[in-house]
């Protein structure tokens, strides 16, 4: 009797089995499709600050005309075209990125960063596009 009751369990298992690799099949499938799809958008258009839409930005060219001293301040600061700029700062993080936490110097460094932009005619460049910087404020604050 054990035996005819493992037997009748066999036939189950592997109907178990079939639909299991028929749907990892099809999962990766899925996968491969829309990685494809988003390499052939990569090559053709670039990823990142290596996209068009970045290696088309005109800033690049205004910013070379400011005197070398002026104060550029950013929430891209990453970005290629303000990189060899020697006096290009970072935007003051409203969250501490690694905590998650209200940052407790944010109002004192804003202040600092607003006066140092009025006293030396600095520029304040926003980047809309950066979604991953949810740490830093938002272009209404």
């Amino acid at each position: 009797m054990v035996g005819l009751a493992a037997r009748r369990r066999v036939p189950k298992l592997e109907s178990a089995r079939i639909v299991l690799v028929v749907l990892a099949l099809l999962l990766s499938s899925s996968y491969m499709f829309r990685s494809a799809r988003w390499l052939l958008h990569v090559q053709a258009d670039g990823q990142g600050y290596d996209s068009r839409s970045w290696k088309n930005q005109r800033l690049s060219s205004r910013f070379r005309k400011l005197p070398a001293d002026t104060p550029i301040y950013s929430n891209g600061i990453d970005a290629d075209l303000l990189s060899d700029r020697q006096t290009s700062l970072g935007h003051p993080g409203k969250i501490i990125h690694g905590t998650a936490q209200p940052n407790p110097d944010y109002e004192p460094a804003l202040q600092k960063m607003s006066e140092e932009l009025r006293q030396r005619h600095g520029v304040l460049v926003y980047f809309n596009t950066l979604s991953e910087r949810w740490f830093l404020p938002l272009e209404s604050e």
